[in-house]
C-alpha cells in the first residue's frame, strides 16, 4: 500500500509539473482492490514550484548566478523543453545579448534559436564538433528547463571548466542527472527576467569573450 501512495503521488506530482502523459502500471484487479482498502491517507504530492519563487531580483539565488553570470567571459545558455514550455525565447535571447552567452538547444528543443548569430545549435549526442569544442571552452552554462542527462552531457559533468547553473521547476531535477554548481526552482522565463534584471542593477561592463 505504501509504495503504490507514493507512486501515485509521483505520477501526480509529474502531471503538474506537465512533463507530458504519465502512465501507472497497476496490479491486477483483485490485489488493487484490497490494497486500497489498506490505503491510509496519503501526504498531499509537492506543488509545482510557483513562476515567483525564489526569484525576486535581489535573492541570495538570483544574486548569485548574475554574479556568476557577470565575472563569465564565454556563457552558453543552454535551452530546452522547459523552455519552450515557459514561451522563453525572447527573453533568452535579451539576456544572451546582455552577456554576450551563446545560444544553444537541446533535442527537444531544437531550431528554437535558427536565425540569431549567436544560435550553435545542438548540444549533446548530436552536436556539431564546432559546437563541442566552444562547450570545452566555456566557463558559464546557464541550463534552463533541461535535465542534464547523459544524452545531453555525454554521462559526465557538461562542461569542464565551466561553473553550471541549472534551472527547472521540479527541484528533484536539479543535479539529479549531471553535477551543477547552481540550482534554481522556478519557471524559466521568471529566472530570466529576473537575472537580467540582477545583471542591470550591477551595472558591470561586460566583456564577450567570444
Amino acid at each position: 500500500p505504501y509504495g503504490l501512495s507514493l507512486d501515485l503521488q509521483e505520477a501526480i506530482r509529474r502531471s503538474r509539473l506537465r512533463h507530458g502523459v504519465v502512465v501507472i502500471s497497476l496490479p491486477p484487479r483483485n490485489a488493487l482492490l484490497s490494497e486500497i482498502s489498506a490505503l491510509t491517507d496519503p501526504n498531499p504530492a509537492p506543488l509545482l514550484a510557483d513562476a515567483t519563487t525564489d526569484i525576486n531580483p535581489t535573492s541570495d539565488a538570483i544574486q548569485n548566478v548574475a554574479a556568476v553570470l557577470a565575472n563569465s567571459k564565454r556563457p552558453i545558455i543552454f535551452a530546452g523543453r522547459g523552455a519552450l514550455l515557459a514561451d522563453a525565447r525572447d527573453d533568452i535571447i535579451t539576456l544572451a545579448e546582455q552577456t554576450g552567452a551563446l545560444l544553444a538547444t537541446s533535442l527537444q528543443a531544437r531550431e528554437y534559436f535558427r536565425g540569431h548569430v549567436k544560435n550553435i545549435g545542438l548540444l549533446g549526442t548530436f552536436a556539431t564538433e564546432a559546437a563541442s569544442s566552444l562547450l570545452i571552452e566555456s566557463d558559464c552554462i546557464l541550463a534552463l528547463g533541461v535535465t542534464l542527462n547523459p544524452k545531453q552531457t555525454g554521462g559526465d559533468r557538461l562542461a569542464p571548466n565551466a561553473k553550471i547553473v541549472q534551472v527547472d521547476r521540479d527541484p528533484a531535477r536539479l543535479g539529479a542527472l549531471s553535477p551543477i554548481d547552481f540550482g534554481i526552482v522556478g519557471d524559466v522565463r521568471g529566472v530570466v527576467v529576473a537575472v537580467a534584471s540582477a545583471l542591470k542593477a550591477l551595472d558591470v561592463e561586460h566583456y564577450d569573450g567570444w
